[in-house]
């Protein structure tokens, strides 16, 4: 799992809310533990458990997503935290 192998905290920190690609399927990521990660498969109902070596942080690609049952297309858009100013 590129840079976070033997550092968990850091890697669910950075990790926790966002999409990645688990074992090749675009899912959000609920928690990262000790060895493994709890997430959910964007078109699936349940959260499950898989090793993190399935894991791969690079950002997910972008378009038409295909499951057994549902067809999802995937967009980034813009969105700002933070406000410059007073």
């Amino acid at each position: 799992m590129y840079n976070y192998i033997g550092d968990e905290y850091y890697g669910a920190d950075r990790l926790i809310g966002t999409l990645c690609t688990v074992d090749g399927y675009p899912s959000h990521i609920r928690d990262v533990l000790p060895g493994k990660v709890y997430h959910r498969p964007l078109l699936a109902q349940e959260y499950k458990k898989s090793p993190i070596d399935l894991l791969d942080p690079t950002p997910v690609s972008i378009g038409y997503v295909n499951s057994d049952f549902q067809c999802a297309y995937f967009s980034r858009l813009p969105w700002r935290q933070w406000k410059q100013g007073i």
